[in-house]
């Protein structure tokens, strides 16, 4: 029996050696892209939720429905992330990108 898809924590390679090991996809994402709600946490700076398959299409897919578009709001480090990528400061303000 193989297993198509399987999720996985990161803090320090948790997913990518696995993965390596397995001959599967192992996708680590950015620190708060995916919720660590129910995590037993290592590092509040580091855990993430990470993707496992058989191929890179598959393991991308599993990831986006990880993230689903919504941001954890228990999770300081998921609020960050968002704020970074919308491009925001700490007062909500729009920051010049260079």
């Amino acid at each position: 029996m193989q297993i198509l898809l399987a999720v996985g924590t990161e803090t320090h390679g948790s997913v990518l050696h696995p993965a390596g090991h397995a001959g599967v996809v192992g996708l680590k994402p950015t620190v708060g892209l995916t919720s660590r709600s129910g995590v037993i946490g290592g590092s509040h700076n580091r855990d993430s939720v990470g993707s496992f398959a058989r191929n890179v299409k598959d393991a991308a897919l599993l990831l986006d429905a990880l993230w689903g578009g919504v941001v954890d709001e228990n999770d300081p480090y998921a609020f960050t992330f968002l704020m970074f990528e919308l491009g925001l400061n700490a007062d909500n303000n729009m920051d010049a990108k260079v």
